[in-house]
């Protein structure tokens, strides 16, 4: 039909399928890591850079800034697709968003950042386990380099030490600033896919 490439999915842990694949002529492209910030892992306070605010999302107000920064900011990032203001109000909608959970980092009047939340009491039923996501965090182009996005990530994860003990996000494997953010703060990897590419 046309595809030049095909992708498949698998567990690092699949070290089987990893083998299948690889003698059929697929290749490991790149890894994605689900990382984690165990219970009762200190963390430090959120220091924003001088001058800048944060201020937290509201409904019927904030969908259409929620939307323009995520683009932005997600834009060069592997596998990103553009959202519309129609998906993320969706979005805002489900029941592991809370408004309270979305912050918005200001210069002035400039958006230069953001850190999304979830947590989901249902999730927490069926792992066994009380835990909150990172969801997405993102700083502006202009504003990367001055410790904003280090400053939100904090933000965020104090925000979900208020309800949850232990909190996860995802990270695209050749995201070396990102991984090197995270694990200054004390996240380590806990599971991995390997993204296997056959062209």
């Amino acid at each position: 039909a046309g595809a030049t490439s095909i992708h498949f999915g698998a567990s690092k842990n699949a070290t089987l399928l990893l083998d299948f694949l690889q003698r059929r002529g697929y290749t490991v492209e790149r890894y994605f890591w689900d990382m984690r910030l165990e219970a009762g892992h200190p963390t430090e306070a959120a220091i924003l850079p001088v001058g800048f605010t944060v201020r937290t999302f509201v409904h019927d107000q904030d969908e259409a800034l929620l939307t323009h920064v995520r683009n932005v900011t997600f834009a060069d990032h592997y596998g990103s697709v553009q959202r519309t203001v129609e998906d993320i109000t969706s979005r805002t909608k489900e029941a592991g968003f809370h408004a309270d959970g979305v912050f918005f980092a200001f210069d002035g009047g400039e958006i230069a950042g953001f850190c999304l939340t979830s947590r989901d009491e249902r999730e927490w039923e069926r792992r066994g386990e009380k835990v909150g996501h990172i969801g997405l965090l993102g700083v502006m182009p202009a504003y990367r380099g001055r410790s904003l996005g280090r400053a939100l990530l904090l933000v965020g994860v104090n925000y979900l030490r208020e309800f949850v003990p232990v909190v996860e996000l995802g990270v695209e494997g050749k995201n070396d600033s990102a991984l090197a953010l995270y694990r200054s703060v004390g996240f380590h990897e806990h599971k991995g896919w390997a993204n296997m590419v056959k062209e």
